[in-house]
């Protein structure tokens, strides 16, 4: 497919006057439908399977080669406000969609409202590019993550980038709520309205926490499912818990006893002595075996006894993928080993994300159900998947009605609302 040839190198973005970079398809703040041949598409295929790239960096690579462009087109979103700025280290360049306002283009206006709204500013972004190999694509992808993971340190700023056109394209997710989900959701309420205020606190941090993940990425959801789980667990296994708590009585292990207790711990001393003999090796073991309890240890109990089977602990603790856990995932986040920068990482972590959301979802579920002594709650329903058609592209004969301009693109909800693909339309019809 030929690149599209403009008459001027010049073009306006939205106020901002800048030189079109050579070989970029798209002007400045445009994103135009590509129209792709089979036979480029079926070349470009053969390509990807010799250069085994990551999902962006094929993404970048498909465009770049579709498109006959000498460079890298990104789209750039933060909640900052900046003017044009090129990174001389990567050569990055980012230019903004939409300052200053143009008085004689409400489109503009619109857009940049909708953008001051939501908080989420959209850029435009160019990298030079000739060296087509594996290494300098996932380089360019690399780069970019470090300029996007700089904005949180140089200021209270956060961004994120993506391919203009990626492919495949990302459904969005959608649902419809029931009417039976309204009446569970009811039934809660009533139902933590009753609990002590401590017990209710503890189950209002714990949705939270769940409710929080459900709006992030994945990556981070993870962390955050597990920090669900382990609040509520933690505060109902805690000996703090006040006696009064509906949650501990319920829930909570049998500890006994003080004087119980302490004799559980002498006799589960002396018999590891016993066996072992009085040596270093042997108080180590006597203090993990018999003093101390770990998170682990305590979870994977609790859960069992909230379940009454050992199914979820086994998938959190014992069930593993490529050698991992999701409680040795868990802990790699924790501790800072996680590489969350590598792509292969955060798709392997984003794929057991839906198992470890279930177990968090189904242990409150529990929780609740328990309380009310019935079996309330319906089975979550599938999403509906919708795609962008923008977000796609088309062979020829085809043709995308809709808004090419990103800021009203990415900004603006009634514009992108109205559009949609034409059928076999073709140059003078």
């Amino acid at each position: 497919m030929k690149r599209r040839h403009d008459s001027s190198d010049s073009a306006r973005v939205n106020g901002w006057y800048e030189r079109k970079p050579h070989g970029r398809y798209n002007q400045w703040g445009q994103r135009d439908w590509l129209q792709v041949p089979e036979e480029t598409i079926q070349g470009v295929d053969k390509d990807l399977g010799r250069l085994k790239l990551s999902p962006r960096a094929r993404s970048l690579y498909q465009a770049a080669t579709y498109t006959d462009s000498k460079g890298i087109e990104f789209v750039f979103i933060s909640n900052a406000q900046f003017g044009p700025v090129v990174f001389a280290g990567t050569d990055i360049h980012i230019v903004p969609c939409f300052t200053p306002i143009d008085p004689f283009n409400p489109k503009h206006e619109k857009s940049q409202a909708a953008m001051m709204k939501w908080g989420q500013f959209i850029y435009d972004g160019w990298v030079p590019n000739t060296d087509w190999s594996a290494r300098r694509l996932e380089e360019i992808v690399s780069s970019l993550d470090d300029v996007v993971s700089l904005f949180s340190i140089v200021g209270t700023y956060y961004a994120y980038w993506e391919p203009k056109y990626p492919f495949p394209a990302t459904p969005v997710p959608s649902h419809v709520a029931s009417s039976s989900e309204f009446q569970a959701l009811d039934r809660t309420v009533g139902l933590m309205a009753q609990l002590p205020q401590r017990d209710r606190d503890a189950l209002s941090r714990s949705l939270a926490w769940i409710a929080a993940g459900v709006r992030t990425p994945p990556v981070q959801r993870f962390l955050l499912l597990f920090v669900s789980i382990e609040a509520l667990a933690t505060y109902i296994e805690s000996s703090k818990t006040a006696r009064g708590s509906v949650l501990g009585r319920r829930f909570a292990a049998r500890r006994g006893t003080a004087s119980e207790r302490r004799k559980r711990r002498e006799k589960c001393v002396q018999t590891v002595f016993d066996h072992r003999g009085v040596s270093a090796e042997a108080v180590q073991e006597a203090y993990f075996k018999c003093l101390y309890t770990s998170i682990r240890e305590m979870l994977e109990d609790h859960l069992n006894r909230v379940f009454g089977t050992e199914q979820a602990s086994n998938t959190l603790f014992s069930e593993n993928v490529d050698g991992k856990t999701l409680w040795q995932l868990r802990n790699d986040m924790a501790h800072g080993n996680l590489d969350l920068v590598s792509e292969q990482a955060a798709r392997f972590l984003s794929a057991r994300v839906p198992v470890l959301e279930e177990i968090a979802r189904s242990y409150l579920r529990r929780i609740l159900a328990a309380l009310a002594r019935a079996e309330y709650f319906s089975e979550p329903r599938r999403p509906i998947l919708t795609l962008r058609p923008c977000h796609a592209f088309g062979s020829p004969g085809t043709k995308y009605i809709g808004p090419t301009d990103m800021a009203e693109y990415y900004a603006n909800i009634e514009a992108l609302s109205s559009s949609y693909i034409q059928m076999g339309w073709t140059a003078g019809h």
